[in-house]
């Protein structure tokens, strides 16, 4: 009789071998992967902006009452009939600017500033009513 001496599987130094090189692959495209994360993340943010600042326009349209927002780093403070509430961002960092949302749902200044990669990108704020372009 006479046995085989064949190996079923893979030496304890093959394995490490394969693990260093996977580690050392998900290190080099981890931080893609954690870039794009945070672009989506701060791209919702500012999604949900411009939506609040329209939900604000209606606000102030309906209630008769003028509304104060303040924005400022990486916060939006809205006073609402002597009602003040916070609203926190975690990506989005704002250039400090007040912003008037008049009864007649027109808010002024009309677009807001974020700091995006260092520099200042501004952003049109979108009210309940479309402004009238003559064609």
């Amino acid at each position: 009789m006479f046995r085989f001496n064949k190996q079923r599987g893979f030496s304890l130094i093959e394995l490490m071998v394969v693990m260093a090189i996977m580690a050392i692959l998900m290190g080099l495209t981890g931080g893609v992967i954690m870039k794009s994360v945070t672009q989506q993340s701060r791209l919702v943010e500012l999604e949900k902006t411009q939506h609040y600042f329209k939900l604000l326009s209606y606000k102030s349209y309906y209630s008769g009452y003028p509304i104060t927002v303040v924005a400022d780093k990486n916060t939006l403070t809205v006073t609402e009939n002597e009602k003040v509430t916070q609203i926190l961002y975690e990506e989005l960092e704002f250039v400090e600017t007040t912003f008037n949302i008049q009864t007649t749902s027109v808010i002024l200044p009309d677009e807001f500033k974020v700091v995006w990669n260092g520099n200042n990108r501004e952003f049109k704020i979108n009210t309940m009513f479309k402004p009238y372009e003559e064609q």
